[in-house]
Parts: C-alpha cells; structure tokens; sequence
C-alpha cells in the first residue's frame, strides 16, 4: 500500500521502513526535518542507538557528505575506548583527514602543480585552523593555569602574527585578480 501511495518500488519502500526501524528517534526526526538524507542514516545505523545523535549532531555540524559521514562512523566503530570516541566527535575534520588517500585529496586538472601545491597547502591551514577553533572552544580552556597561560600565549602571538601575513598576501592575490578582470 505504500508503495502504491508513495509512487515507489516496494523495495524502496521496505529499504526505508527497515531503516527507520534501526535509527535512534532524534535521527529519524533529522531526516524528517531534511538535515540529514537516507545515505548519512545508512551510515548511522551502523552505530548502536544510543551513540547515533551525536555522531548525527557532527554530521549535520560539518556538513559532511555521506562518503564523509561512512568514514567518520567507520572510525567512529574502531575507536577503542570513549576518550578516542571522544576525540573523533570534537575533532571529527582532522579524522577525515587523515585517513584521506592522495587521490582524495584536493586536486584541480586545471591547475599547475604548484597551483595544486597551493591549494594542498591552504586545505593544511584550514584543518589545523578548525583544529585550533574547536580546542579554543573546549571548556578545558577554562581550567588552564597561569604558568600554562604564560607559555601558551606566545604561540598564539605567533599564529596571529601568522594570520596577518596570510591576510596580506591572500589579499595582494585578489587586487591582482580585480585588475585582471578590469
């Protein structure tokens, strides 16, 4: 019957009802709702109920795509204790990372090999700058002392000093694109 209501195949219809039958409820309500499609609850159901909605919530956070979200839930699986789990679910960008292979990394045919080497060098600064985010926004930031506060801080000069040169630079690469356009 539903098949015929829906306008789907049978086995359609009896894929999704299986699904859902194996999906934590506040899942089922992300599909519903459109944050995450079938092929992120396929991955999901591979996860005990009760682990699905956080990995959910990283899901729809980091806007992974499905391939994305297998490999986090794959990870996710062999992680063996809960501070490793832990860690995937903060840092769930350097994970996919990581366990990229070089022909899944950023690479453009339309670019040199130093453009290529380029952008590989900007998708490095953007993970470890997420990496940075996430570990600023830890609550453990808060029970830093003032001897770790003092020896810390300076990196973090560092990096901003760091961050100006790149705004700079990055800056200099769009007037030169502007003009180009003129």
């Amino acid at each position: 019957d539903l098949a015929r209501i829906t306008g789907h195949s049978r086995s359609w219809v009896s894929r999704r009802l299986s699904l859902i039958d194996k999906m934590d409820e506040k899942v089922s309500s992300e599909i519903m709702m459109g944050t995450i499609t079938s092929s992120h609850a396929r991955a999901l159901t591979k996860l005990p109920r009760g682990k699905q909605a956080d990995v959910a919530r990283v899901i729809i956070n980091c806007g992974l795509t499905s391939r994305q979200s297998d490999k986090l839930v794959n990870a996710f699986l062999k992680a063996e204790d809960e501070p490793q789990r832990s860690y995937i679910l903060n840092y769930p960008e350097q994970i996919l990372w990581d366990d990229l292979s070089d022909s899944e990394k950023p690479y453009d045919a339309r670019l040199s090999l130093f453009g290529n080497e380029l952008m590989q060098s900007t998708v490095n600064v953007i993970v470890g700058v997420q990496l940075l985010l996430s570990k600023m926004d830890d609550h453990r930031i808060d029970l830093l002392d003032e001897t770790e506060k003092v020896i810390i801080i300076p990196f973090f000069r560092k990096a901003s000093d760091y961050a100006g040169k790149l705004t700079e630079a990055t800056g200099v690469l769009q007037i030169d694109k502007s003009k180009q356009q003129q």
